[in-house]
């Protein structure tokens, strides 16, 4: 019983001798040095087949499409032609997207100075354009010009923002004739004749459209020139910023706070402009005012404060507003 029980501790102290020699061995032993984490290669992204931005751009439409609207003009009373080209443009691979077609209509007229009957075969013009716009080779209509000719002469229109406007390519032959307006825009056109007085205009031309009149004022302040435009806009939407009488305005300067150096010709001159809106009853005030002359041209202060008597004297608007205080 002694023996056995002596064997046994004699092997317990053994393996415990055998452990703690082991153990002492692997602490004196070095550590293996750590190594870094097996990284995965990622593929590189492709380069992009085509490099560059947009680019604007015009092209060409089939002549099949010419020829149709061609049919509508004569099929509807108008004589004469069409020519058609698109707007749109260019991507970084060259590909060209067209956005807008653009037309010029040359229409035969006994007389240009029938301006009923100008505005008639404008708005047949209108029609047939616009009613090909689904066909068309792209998604819009474009700048859409008309040119009416009549015994060697001839006047321009061009259709934008809701209205038939004056205007025209230069031409040898070219005249004048007075686009359509309305009852309301001959009324602010009446407004801005007087404003013209208020205004003490050395120069002055005031057109009108169906939806929109326009002031166009130069006159000398002391020794610099003095430019403004005053447009009247029905149904117009202005930005909002500030508060004007009651409106609800907006100014800002486009030169910034110091005059801007302009060079014409070899010779120097300093500008200032101003820009300066506010919508009252109905209709969007536009100003826009520049001075040019010396380093020191200074914008007069009381421009947009003529135009808000102009328009009570009118009865454009009753008084002060209430949208703003």
């Amino acid at each position: 019983m002694r023996t056995s029980l002596a064997i046994v501790l004699r092997v317990i102290v053994i393996v415990m001798i055998t452990l703690i020699a082991t153990g002492c061995a692997a602490a004196s032993a070095p550590l293996s040095p750590t190594l870094p984490p097996t990284s995965i290669p990622t593929a590189e992204p492709s380069p992009t087949p085509c490099m560059g931005g947009y680019t604007w751009a015009y092209g060409s439409v089939p002549p099949e499409f010419i020829t149709q609207v061609q049919e509508a003009m004569t099929a509807s009373g108008q004589e004469g032609t069409v020519e058609a080209s698109t707007f749109g443009e260019n991507n970084g691979c060259g590909e060209y997207l067209a956005q807008a077609v653009d037309y010029t209509f040359r229409v035969h007229v006994e007389s240009l100075e029938e301006s009923a009957d100008l505005a008639t075969r404008a708005s047949i013009i209108l029609d047939i354009a616009q009613r090909f716009v689904p066909a068309s080779p792209a998604p819009n209509l474009g700048r859409l010009q008309l040119m009416f000719q009549a015994k060697g002469q001839q006047c321009g229109w061009f259709y934008e923002a809701g209205a038939w406007n004056a205007g025209a390519p230069t031409a040898e032959n070219l005249v004048s004739c007075p686009v359509p307006v309305s009852d309301e825009s001959q009324r602010l056109a009446s407004a801005l004749t007087g404003l013209s007085i208020d205004l003490t205009c050395e120069t002055s031309r005031v057109t009108a459209t169906t939806r929109q009149a326009v002031l166009e004022c130069e006159r000398p302040e002391g020794v610099d020139r003095y430019i403004v435009i005053v447009t009247l806009r029905l149904d117009g939407t202005g930005y909002e910023e500030t508060c004007f009488h009651g409106y609800k305005a907006f100014e800002s300067f486009p030169t910034g706070d110091t005059p801007m150096t302009v060079t014409e010709n070899g010779n120097t001159y300093y500008e200032r402009d101003r820009t300066f809106q506010w919508t009252a009853h109905g209709v969007l005030y536009e100003l826009f005012e520049r001075i040019k002359g010396g380093s020191d041209v200074t914008l007069p202060g009381d421009t947009h404060e003529k135009v808000y008597l102009r328009a009570l004297q009118e009865g454009l608007i009753p008084g002060e507003g209430g949208e703003c205080r």
